[in-house]
């Protein structure tokens, strides 16, 4: 910083220092001026007491003389002690010469009578007095205020007395007080300059004052300029420290390598060499040249172009990806960003270019398997389903232009759900990979084949005859029917399809969809292992049942349905001691409808939860009422595999026989084998919790399903009823006999009772009775009967 000068010239300040020494001096030797008058009269008041006669006023001018300068000298003291300005003791000053000046005037006036007639002693006298006047005006610059009052008094007594006596003694006495009165005039002007100068140097010392406080403050301004600066430039510097931690964290994180090159000689700086290329930098020399011969021949071309294109300034970043040969001879893929960061200015020749290198291998593998997930089935291999209905829709845009057909055939796995649920996952895994294999076997010639849910298959044939398409989808089924041994079990598979034809049948992809799904749900509602073409008549049927639906939920909402009692005879005591729920349903408009309808139909629509739980309460609710009065009857009650699922058939059956008493022994559940096959490790924790309770468990329809014996060791059962399929043929033939007495046998052996339906005639009756059968029920003894009749029959009138 730089100020400008305030201050005077050199020669002004010297001027006014010494000025200023000569005021400070007068101040000083006004006390001499005192001193020196009190001296003078001392010396001259004893001549003239010696010479002059009749000295009568020695003693009082000496004493006031005397008393004068004590009080001068007291007073000086004083103010020294209050510290009294200089003006003031100026004043006093002034008072004492003026009160000196007048003693001497009658000292002079009452003397000069006597020295007149002695010149000599008038002679010593004056000069005295002149001396101590020379002496003042040349000492003291307040002559005129101070030296000139001592003067005065006297100097007019003489001119007086000089003027009526001695007029030749003016001659003496005038030059001197010219002299004398130019010395105080000169006096006066150095009084005044000095008090000029004075006035100055004090404005000057305020202005610099004033200069240097503004000077000080704008230090002290500039100075908390600095501070804050420098206090900002910290936290900007550690703010870009943290920044540059944060992106080299990033960039440690992320693998990225940092990279520099040098265009003019090549070099390259490159962080995580070893870990992109696997060569330490003292095995290869960092340069760009050496670099390129790890490319990839096939990806050099795109590189170097795009290298070029970045060198030239036709584009401003650098991008690329490429395969490099790893030190361990994988090959790795790398990519790459950068920019030209330095060009020369006249010629804009690249010169150093900057950028980051990171190897994507595993990223690019990662990211292949997430577009071929998006694609495809990770377990089979096939088209997923997304995939397919792309593929399903190009398809029939492709034959609507050229006016071609296609055929989709969409099938399932019959019974999956039990397979898997008793063999586990992982077998049920195997099973569909099975599928998988012997679908791509067989449909070569298909446009594409997928899996398009848990055990749904899909496959698109393009512009065949339906016929040809028929006889390739009848050849997977006995493919797919081959054994598979699964944990040294032979297991063999049979499908439910269906087939749909555009433009046969439909024009539309979801129509297309649609019918052959209906067509597939309707091989499967036959019992499986069969194709079905769709037609007319299953979209009629699909209609039905949609009506048929909401007409039963209609009914379970109102509580429309019924429960029938079929009863089972006792082949011992030949008494009906037990009976059979059968559920019910008198349709309004269609009148009776067969539980072989409307069963399958809850199952499918989700309604059977509901349906079985109002069986159940109307079963129990009505056991309780016969046992009430006096005619114990067990009740057995179908449970569905839905009801077991949900979790909450115990809590519902324990309700319902604590609200009616009814004692537990007198309820009894059925279940199929295919229930029991749905979710087998719940079915047991179920069944063993109800059997606690006092509950029967029975085993219905055996024979039907897998007729496995394992599972009836695993299940905690109670009563084995036989299917009325043993018992078909009245009388018994020899196989079905031998058969049935086999499995009368085996449900004895595993300690439960065994329940033969669908008894119809007398004869089948006495066999079973013969074989050692324990339980009955058919048309033999009685048809299923409403809740009045068979109370009638059967619990008022026992028979």
């Amino acid at each position: 910083m730089t100020f400008e000068s305030s201050n005077p010239p050199t020669t002004d300040l010297a001027d006014e220092v010494s000025t200023n020494k000569q005021l400070a001096r007068s101040y000083r030797d006004a006390e001499l001026l005192y001193l020196a008058s009190w001296v003078a009269a001392t010396l001259v008041l004893p001549f003239l007491y010696f010479w002059v006669a009749e000295p009568w006023w020695l003693p009082f001018w000496w004493g006031g003389i005397t008393l004068l300068y004590a009080g001068g000298r007291v007073q000086s003291v004083r103010m020294n002690q209050r510290h009294v300005s200089q003006a003031t003791r100026l004043n006093y000053l002034v008072l004492g010469a003026a009160l000196i000046g007048c003693a001497w005037a009658v000292l002079l006036l009452l003397s000069i009578p006597l020295l007149i007639e002695q010149p000599l002693r008038l002679g010593l006298v004056a000069s005295v007095w002149l001396a101590l006047l020379i002496l003042a005006s040349s000492v003291y610059v307040h002559y005129l205020r101070v030296g000139f009052l001592l003067v005065l008094p006297g100097a007019l007594g003489l001119l007086w007395v000089a003027w009526t006596r001695a007029p030749l003694y003016l001659l003496l006495f005038l030059p001197p007080l010219i002299a004398l009165a130019l010395a105080a005039w000169r006096n006066q002007l150095l009084l005044q300059r000095l008090n000029h100068q004075q006035a100055s140097l004090q404005a000057l010392n305020l202005t610099l004052k004033q200069q240097q406080t503004e000077l000080e403050t704008r230090v002290d301004e500039r100075t908390e300029a600095l501070h804050q600066a420098l206090v900002q430039q910290k936290q900007a510097t550690a703010e870009r420290d943290a920044q540059r931690e944060r992106i080299s964290q990033a960039l440690e994180a992320s693998r990225l390598a940092l990279w520099d090159w040098d265009l003019l000689t090549d070099d390259l700086y490159h962080a995580h060499f070893y870990e992109l290329f696997g060569y330490r930098p003292d095995e290869m020399p960092l340069q760009m040249r050496v670099l390129g011969q790890l490319v990839h021949p096939e990806d050099r071309p795109q590189l170097i172009q795009s290298l070029v294109r970045c060198l030239k300034g036709d584009e401003v970043h650098f991008h690329s990806r490429f395969r490099v040969r790893h030190r361990s001879g994988q090959w790795r893929l790398l990519e790459d960003h950068g920019e030209v960061i330095q060009r020369e200015p006249l010629t804009g020749r690249a010169l150093r270019m900057l950028g980051t290198r990171r190897d994507i291998t595993e990223q690019q593998a990662i990211e292949a398997r997430l577009s071929y997930l998006t694609e495809y089935d990770e377990l089979t291999g096939l088209a997923n389903r997304r995939q397919f209905l792309d593929r399903l829709h190009q398809a029939l845009r492709q034959a609507r232009l050229h006016n071609t057909s296609l055929t989709l055939v969409t099938f399932d796995v019959d019974r999956f759900k039990a397979y898997n649920n008793s063999l586990g996952h992982e077998a049920g895994d195997q099973l569909l990979i099975h599928v998988a294999e012997r679908l791509q076997q067989v449909m070569q010639q298909a446009h594409i084949l997928a899996r398009t849910g848990g055990n749904e298959f899909a496959l698109l044939i393009l512009d065949q005859p339906e016929t040809e398409v028929l006889t390739q989808v009848e050849a997977l089924q006995r493919a797919i029917y081959q054994p598979v041994l699964l944990d040294h079990q032979e297991v063999r598979l049979t499908v439910s399809a269906g087939l749909s034809n555009y433009p046969t049948y439909t024009r539309e992809l979801q129509g297309l969809i649609n019918q052959a799904d209906q067509a597939r749900l309707r091989a499967k509602g036959l019992g499986g292992d069969r194709v079905l073409v769709y037609d007319e008549a299953m979209h009629q049927s699909s209609l039905e049942q949609l009506r048929l639906e909401q007409d039963l939920r209609t009914a379970l909402e109102q509580d429309a349905l019924e429960v029938w009692y079929q009863p089972k005879l006792d082949l011992e005591t030949n008494q009906i001691l037990s009976a059979e729920a059968l559920a019910r349903w008198h349709h309004p408009e269609q009148g009776s409808i067969s539980p072989a309808t409307f069963i399958p139909l809850a199952e499918k629509t989700g309604l059977i939860n509901w349906l079985g739980q109002q069986v159940l309460h109307k079963a129990i609710q009505q056991a309780a009422v016969w046992n009430q009065a006096g005619r114990p009857i067990q009740v057995a009650v179908n449970i569905a595999a839905q009801q077991l699922g949900e979790g909450q058939l115990i809590p519902v059956i324990d309700e319902l026989l604590q609200t009616y008493a009814l004692p537990s022994h007198l309820l009894q559940l059925e279940l199929t084998e295919s229930t029991l096959m749905e979710d087998a490790q719940s079915a047991i924790a179920d069944m063993q919790a109800l059997q606690q309770r006092g509950i029967s468990m029975a085993i219905d329809d055996f024979g039907t399903g897998y007729s496995s014996l394992s599972y009836l060791q695993r299940f905690p059962l109670d009563v084995l009823k036989i299917d009325r399929s043993f018992l078909i043929n009245a009388p018994l033939q020899q196989g079905q006999q031998n058969l049935t007495h086999a499995i009368i046998a085996l449900g004895h052996s595993l300690g439960m009772a065994v329940v033969a339906e669908g008894v119809e005639e007398a004869a089948q009756l006495e066999e079973l009775r013969a074989m050692g059968c324990d339980q009955a029920q058919g048309y033999a003894i009685s048809q299923p009967l409403p809740t009045q009749a068979f109370t009638e029959r059967f619990v008022e009138t026992p028979s």
